[in-house]
């Protein structure tokens, strides 16, 4: 029992290094686009930001993506997919890859300069999370009142 666990949590934890290397080379290519010196300076400087990007860029989708899920797949179909949740991590990756793909595009096709670049990538995934946690929060409230009235019916 105690190997199924350790094997579970190692294929989860392989999996989340796996999902912040993919991110971090996404940001190495919005370095390359929007901050070319960058890459020529300290190392150091460089694997620090990545490393910060690519896990403040993890949390956000994931939460956010999370919040779809739920909003989605369990409130709406009253369903729980196992696909689903055996997929997570890879579903999560390819959304957010999506996503930033098309963040990326846009800030290059505008010609943004690099701090233009994050305030218009960050400021449309705050965006995102904040529609998708309002609507999970009304969904929440929506169905505490609507369990309430059928509890005093």
């Amino acid at each position: 029992m105690f190997d199924k666990v350790v094997d579970k949590l190692n294929q989860d934890t392989f999996k989340n290094i796996f999902y912040l290397f993919i991110i971090s080379c996404f940001w190495t290519v919005s370095f390359y686009l929007f901050k070319p010196t960058l890459l020529q300076e300290n190392y150091h400087i460089l694997f620090s930001l990545l490393f910060c990007f690519s896990l403040i860029w993890a949390l956000l989708s994931t939460v956010t993506l999370f919040l779809v899920e739920v909003l989605i797949i369990k409130t709406i179909t009253n369903n729980n997919h196992k696909l689903i949740s055996k997929l997570r991590v890879e579903i999560y990756l390819v959304l957010s890859l999506i996503g930033k793909s098309i963040l990326i595009y846009f800030g290059y096709y505008y010609s943004m300069c690099f701090t233009e670049y994050l305030r218009f990538i960050f400021k449309w995934v705050s965006i995102i999370f904040t529609v998708f946690f309002i609507l999970y929060v009304l969904v929440a409230i929506f169905n505490v009142s609507q369990k309430k009235n059928t509890s005093s019916h």
